[in-house]
């Protein structure tokens, strides 16, 4: 079982398949961002992917991705958090920025670009933060932002992160709202082109989600319909 084999070549991955019975893959980015992963599919046995167009276009078995970390904390040094790397969202990210400052809202949004700029509104970072350094300041706020990645439908593990922390949830995926998990007290789903957040959002606790739907996410359970544990 492979996640992200794209990163793999073909003569790496043509020794594993010799080697084994039934070779499956995980794929947590769509193809629309990473074309190799349809140059590779002739290799795999059975292919799992988190996004709906791949599934239906392609023929994978859907699967998202997971909770890996189960920690609720309702100590909140902050309101609102985020963590994302320099890229296309950065304009967007300035905006959201902008929008809370005048509303008076606590925030750290962090942006990693590896060397120094400017920004009025984020804090730049050159050094990437460990999983445990991210953990840890989720757990200090109430809420977590998560920008989608604009070729991409799939769940990011930063919902998951979440939903494990028991976070309440800003984000720009519109498909969210077909899963089971989704309560609006919870989760806005917000428009990049009209941020709007609702003061009762940001006000209100946390409606915890039931324990059965949010055991189906764990990654103890996520793993039995790859390894035929079911």
């Amino acid at each position: 079982f492979i996640i992200r084999p794209d990163i793999l070549d073909d003569n790496t991955l043509k020794f594993l398949k010799s080697k084994t019975k039934d070779f499956i893959a995980y794929y947590y980015d769509s193809t629309r961002r990473f074309s190799r992963k349809l140059d590779i599919v002739h290799f795999f046995d059975k292919i799992y992917s988190y996004d709906k167009l791949d599934v239906e276009a392609h023929g994978f078995e859907f699967l998202t991705n997971y909770i890996f970390k189960v920690n609720k904390s309702t100590t909140n040094k902050r309101l609102i958090f985020n963590i994302s790397t320099f890229d296309y969202r950065f304009p967007l990210l300035e905006k959201l920025a902008a929008y809370l400052k005048l509303k008076n809202w606590s925030y750290k949004i962090l942006v990693y670009n590896g060397s120094p700029m400017e920004s009025k509104y984020v804090e730049i970072i050159t050094e990437q933060k460990s999983i445990d350094e991210v953990a840890q300041l989720i757990s200090e706020s109430k809420i977590i932002v998560e920008i989608q990645r604009g070729e991409q439908i799939g769940l990011s593990f930063r919902i998951f992160e979440a939903l494990g922390q028991a976070k309440k949830l800003i984000t720009t995926n519109q498909d969210i709202v077909n899963y089971d998990f989704y309560k609006p007290q919870n989760i806005l789903v917000i428009d990049e082109h009209d941020i709007i957040i609702p003061d009762d959002f940001v006000d209100s606790p946390y409606d915890d989600i039931d324990q059965k739907i949010l055991d189906k996410y764990k990654i103890d359970n996520w793993i039995k319909p790859i390894f035929n544990l079911e």
